[in-house]
């Protein structure tokens, strides 16, 4: 199976989770599901952009010298101020224009004698005003915030718009399961020959960074009995995550006992390098993730097909990770016609995408997830050396985090 239609296989089974009314200091990175209106103007009323005296621009044709009325600052009520003719008003920014006023002129360009100003600088009418609705109007739809995941940017238009209580997808819960006699916890006790499980706190952290609430299981044991177990205990989960166990050997725990347990498997491999082993799979109406042991093949499963599984979970309309072009910085020797997914950095140089594999790409080296930022893809089709400055596809991790 290819990647593409590995995952498509993978989303169409999926939908989203329910959701729940929370306030917006909760709803940062959930998905907004309904399309909500502006409540009020923002801004609520006409106002003055920096410190200055606010005046009508008609006054300026007759003269230059204005009485100073009194002042302004922001937040006073001044619902029904006027003007008369040949005054203005100090005013503070942030504060409310008096009825007739439309443009404001800063300190610097004026005179200031006693109780009048007189206007020396040029000054065009509606200057340094900021007005009533002008980024957006009471009743406006915000409907470009529907299903989008919410940044603090997102919050702060729903804030200022009288929007604060918002209806967004319930946080997704995941269960990471380690498989593997040879597994030892960071906090045992380790000699030469100890293998540490770091994965799952790999993708405890991602998967944080992405608001999932995710409970490490664990590592277990390469027998029926205790995978049986923790599959089970993790009954509560919205999706399932295991690690290892997915290989052609004797002792690969999911490959040997995952149909005997429950699990109906879609696919059991995938054209790719890394990860050809992921396979995925429903354990009692939960979608079943296993990816392969080894931290590369591990992590390129998790941005490639599980972030994606979660987006579309959560409900975003366009779940799939984006790719972009990129010419390769040097040149690679691609050996066979899987796809491959290569640890890249990829950087911009003379006005172009650029992304450099890193050197080392074996599926142990964790090395080349901390120098990297994203992967390139070379295709099944493209073997053999493959040129400098050839376009491939590029995908730039980290982006999915915000």
């Amino acid at each position: 199976m290819e990647p593409e239609e590995a995952l498509r296989s993978i989303l169409d089974l999926l939908k989203p989770v329910d959701y729940e009314i929370v306030q917006y200091n909760y709803a940062l990175g959930r998905v907004l599901l309904e399309e909500v209106v502006a409540k009020i103007d923002s801004p609520p009323y006409n106002n003055a952009a920096m410190d200055g005296f606010a005046f009508s621009y008609d006054d300026l044709h007759s003269k230059r010298v204005l009485k100073v009325a009194g002042t302004i600052k922001a937040g006073d009520i001044v619902k029904d101020l006027y003007l008369k003719d040949g005054e203005c008003i100090r005013i503070m920014t942030g504060a409310a224009m008096p009825c007739n006023a439309d443009t404001v002129i800063e300190f610097e360009k004026t005179k200031i004698l006693d109780n009048t100003i007189e206007i020396v600088g040029d000054i065009e009418k509606g200057k340094n005003v900021r007005i009533k609705g002008e980024d957006v109007c009471k009743g406006e739809s915000l409907k470009d915030l529907t299903f989008q995941r919410l940044t603090p940017a997102m919050i702060s238009r729903l804030v200022s718009t009288g929007n604060f209580v918002l209806k967004v997808n319930r946080k997704i819960r995941v269960a990471i399961i380690s498989t593997g006699n040879e597994l030892k916890y960071p906090c045992e006790t380790i000699d030469e020959n100890t293998i540490i499980e770091s994965n799952g706190e790999y993708i405890k952290s991602v998967l944080s960074k992405m608001g999932v609430e995710s409970t490490y299981k664990g590592i277990c044991p390469d027998n029926f009995e205790s995978l049986k177990n923790t599959l089970e205990s993790s009954e509560y989960c919205d999706a399932i995550v295991t690690i290892g166990g997915v290989s052609k050997g004797d002792f690969d725990v999911l490959k040997v006992y995952g149909e005997k347990i429950g699990i109906k498997w879609v696919f059991n491999k995938v054209n790719q390098k890394p990860g050809k082993p992921f396979s995925f799979g429903i354990f009692n109406d939960k979608p079943v993730f296993s990816f392969p042991g080894n931290p590369l093949s591990s992590a390129f499963c998790l941005f490639y097909y599980l972030l994606p599984a979660i987006r579309k979970m959560m409900g975003l309309k366009d779940p799939y990770n984006k790719s972009i072009k990129a010419s390769l910085a040097e040149k690679y020797f691609k050996k066979n016609n899987r796809n491959l997914f290569l640890t890249a950095q990829i950087f911009s140089e003379n006005t172009k995408i650029a992304a450099r594999p890193i050197k080392n790409q074996h599926s142990n080296i964790i090395s080349a997830l901390m120098c990297s930022n994203g992967y390139v893809k070379l295709p099944a089709e493209m073997n053999g050396e493959i040129k400098e400055d050839t376009i491939v596809d590029a995908y730039i991790a980290g982006l999915e985090y915000f």
